[in-house]
């Protein structure tokens, strides 16, 4: 049996953005630097982050931290482990979120290690 959505229907469906369509610049943050500029994330719903450590993390995590008004105030929005953090190969991930900026917070930074970062918007 076919289903068939009316107009309206199909006109009132919530859409997930395509993904990721801009890359940024990439971020190192370390102890020198624990925030970075915000980036605009007002046209998606949908934002994906790579990260790769450098040199020898002792127990750093990583907070994503999302505005909603500009970029004025953050809060954070997630918040990834030393344990999720610290692999040879990096992580990826793709959050949904709403807002108009997003950061990278880097807590307990050790002197000489840190993570390299990339968002795709």
């Amino acid at each position: 049996m076919t289903i068939t959505a009316s107009a309206a229907q199909v006109a009132g469906t919530g859409t997930i953005d395509s993904g990721p369509k801009v890359q940024s610049v990439n971020v190192s943050l370390s102890s020198a630097g624990v925030t970075h500029t915000a980036v605009d994330i007002s046209s998606t719903n949908l934002i994906a982050l790579t990260m790769t450590r450098f040199g020898t993390p002792v127990s750093e995590t990583l907070t994503l931290q999302i505005s909603i008004d500009g970029g004025t105030n953050f809060r954070d929005f997630k918040t990834y482990t030393f344990a999720e953090l610290n692999v040879a190969n990096g992580i990826y991930r793709i959050e949904q979120v709403k807002g108009t900026h997003a950061r990278l917070s880097l807590s307990n930074p050790q002197v000489g290690s840190g993570l390299n970062c990339r968002f795709f918007i």
